[in-house]
């Protein structure tokens, strides 16, 4: 993994449990939406 850089330096870093799994699960419904709406479901 590369360093971080300065300008992020100051940033703190958040862990959400299940954060990943949430990102998924909402693309996944995002996904579902446009074939319903573009007609492929």
């Amino acid at each position: 993994m590369p360093n971080q850089r300065d300008e992020q330096a100051s940033i703190p870093i958040h862990i959400m449990p299940h954060g990943d799994t949430a990102g998924a699960r909402g693309a996944a419904i995002e996904a579902l939406n446009h074939a319903r709406h573009a007609g492929l479901l």
